[in-house]
């Protein structure tokens, strides 16, 4: 036992020094003004199985998971690599390839990502969807660990609500009958305590997903910063909820 824990100690060693030998050697290449290039290999990249949808479309990628990454649960795969060409070809963009980047055009739109944030393997470019989300500007979901979703900025996503009545019905159908009959009976600061918890949700899921939809609507509103803006909701809908009581 204390061999075969001192053999995964003497491994891991090993694949900490060689990461670290690895960024150090992009940081010099980078610093140097050379092209940097980045492989997906077998020893560190495992296939998983997942849908990867783009603006809705079902695109055929394979997805790469790091071997050493944390595994969550449920499972975020969200920083997984997949191939860069279906999801432009999704999103109806464009790519030029240059020594230091890749241009990447959608919506009329040039954005910029750095070769060292993407990876090769067989000549095919691999990007993470995160990275994908932050240089369009677009936004990610993963509610259903067998799908992953990267939407573009200017794209209209109908998993979020778009008015406050929108998000009475998507509340409805999500929450359990004992929940919302808390919400509707909790004074102010009893209704305080879903802040952290179904109030974190909207503000993760719904509200800092898009500047469209139900944020677009309470920006219009008056209210600037998130958490105000989820709390108005619960406000809204326990007052939906009460009124509900009495009809």
């Amino acid at each position: 036992m204390q061999m075969m824990m001192k053999r995964k100690f003497i491994l891991l060693f090993i694949t900490i020094i060689a990461i670290f030998l690895t960024v150090i050697s992009l940081m010099i290449n980078i610093g140097n003004g050379e092209e940097v290039i980045y492989y997906l290999y077998d020893d560190m990249w495992d296939m998983v199985e997942i849908d990867v949808y783009v603006n809705n479309i079902k695109i055929q990628t394979p997805v790469y998971e790091n071997k050493l990454a944390f595994k969550s649960d449920p499972p975020k795969n969200l920083d997984n690599y997949v191939l860069l060409k279906p999801v432009c070809e999704a999103l109806g963009a464009t790519v030029k390839e240059t020594k230091k980047a890749i241009f990447v055009k959608v919506e009329n739109k040039y954005y910029k990502i750095l070769k060292l944030h993407i990876a090769y393997k067989n000549d095919d470019i691999y990007i993470q969807l995160s990275t994908m989300r932050s240089a369009i500007d677009g936004s990610l979901t993963q509610n259903d660990p067998t799908k992953m979703y990267l939407f573009s900025s200017g794209y209209e996503r109908l998993d979020i609500p778009g008015t406050m009545e929108d998000c009475y019905v998507f509340l409805d159908e999500m929450l359990d009958i004992e929940i919302k009959e808390d919400i509707r009976n909790s004074n102010n600061a009893e209704l305080s305590k879903y802040h952290l918890g179904l109030g974190l949700w909207i503000r993760n899921n719904w509200l800092r997903q898009t500047d469209g939809r139900i944020t677009k609507e309470l920006r219009k509103a008056g209210y600037g910063h998130y958490d105000d803006m989820s709390a108005e909701i619960l406000e809204k809908y326990q007052s939906y909820l009460k009124g509900k009581t009495e009809d």
